[in-house]
């Protein structure tokens, strides 16, 4: 097995103009390409359904009424399968040179940039997961200095699952990492994390399980299940699985369980209690009723005590538009 190189790379501290401008030229560039019937029709969905997503956009207040997503049981039945393959998880950091609050800063500096790359949430959410299963699952020993070169890595990664416009090896190098990396470097890299994971980048994360387990609750017709309430409770769940990837030792529990756990303390936050079944909630993530109400207490003290859990972090909290925090 080749060997991580630990060299020493400073983190920046944004993302430049110019690196922004590059991407979000190539995303122009993207829109522009001339779209089939079905192509367009395929685009109008897509479109609709971001339509009632919340992003960290900060140039913007248009706000749109929340549409009911479409629900097909099939797909958080995929991701529960594609949940118990994954393999039971080593202690995230006990075998690097790491600590919680260097990996909480990296998750940090990971939403900063690819919030301001534009980049699909659920980069952010594949980006994290990758590094930590990489950690957990590498017989390398994992230096400090090193993480920096990994999550660049991990995100450029997750930025080909989801992105358009990905954030490619030459955009890396030249505007997130000013050159303090090569290109070769982080080929290497990216070959290792490749096949330590068994070349599986894309299994599911706690934010995908909060849309679908929301999308098949929300389907469903019983009294109070108002179109603004779910919407108001996913975006809320969303934030709140944001805010649990800063603690490494959520990446143990199973990401359905951790998003059934964000979603009670999101309806307990905002007196939403009424349209959620915690025997439902429970069925849904694979769980038991007790599993889901043990990870909402630990969410709920984790998000409570989280500027003190975390006194390195910074940027997200310009980044989360929510009252959550407060």
């Amino acid at each position: 097995m080749s060997e991580v190189n630990t060299q020493s790379y400073d983190t920046p501290n944004s993302l430049d103009n110019s690196g922004h401008s590059l991407l979000t030229q190539k995303r122009r560039s993207s829109s522009n390409a001339v779209l089939s019937p079905a192509q367009n029709s395929t685009a109008s969905t897509f479109l609709s359904d971001l339509s009632s997503e919340s992003f960290c956009d900060h140039n913007t207040s248009v706000s749109f009424a929340p549409a009911q997503p479409s629900c097909d049981p099939d797909t958080l039945a995929h991701f529960l399968a594609q949940q118990a393959k994954l393999p039971i998880k080593n202690p995230l950091l006990t075998a690097h040179e790491i600590s919680p609050d260097l990996r909480a800063r990296m998750v940090d500096w990971m939403i900063e940039v690819t919030s301001k790359a534009n980049c699909s949430r659920n980069t952010l959410f594949y980006a994290a997961n990758i590094m930590d299963r990489f950690l957990c699952e590498t017989a390398i020993p994992m230096k400090a200095d090193g993480l920096h070169l990994l999550g660049v890595v991990c995100m450029m990664v997750a930025s080909k699952l989801e992105d358009v416009a990905v954030m490619d090896q030459e955009f890396m190098c030249e505007y997130v990492i000013h050159g303090k990396a090569t290109k070769g470097e982080m080929a290497a890299l990216e070959r290792e994390v490749l096949k330590t994971l068994g070349f599986w980048v894309s299994a599911p994360h706690e934010r995908l399980f909060v849309t679908e387990i929301i999308n098949v609750l929300w389907s469903e017709e019983k009294p109070g299940n108002e179109a603004g309430s779910f919407s108001q409770l996913r975006e809320d769940a969303q934030t709140v699985a944001t805010l649990n990837l800063f603690n490494e030792e959520f990446s143990a529990v199973p990401p359905a369980v951790m998003a059934a756990g964000s979603i009670m303390y999101s309806a307990q936050r905002k007196s939403l209690e009424h349209i959620l079944d915690v025997e439902e909630l429970a069925r849904l993530a694979n769980a038991t009723a007790a599993q889901v109400r043990q990870t909402e207490e630990l969410i709920a003290e984790h998000t409570y005590n989280f500027r003190d859990l975390h006194p390195g972090v910074r940027r997200v909290f310009e980044y989360i538009k929510s009252d959550i925090l407060d």
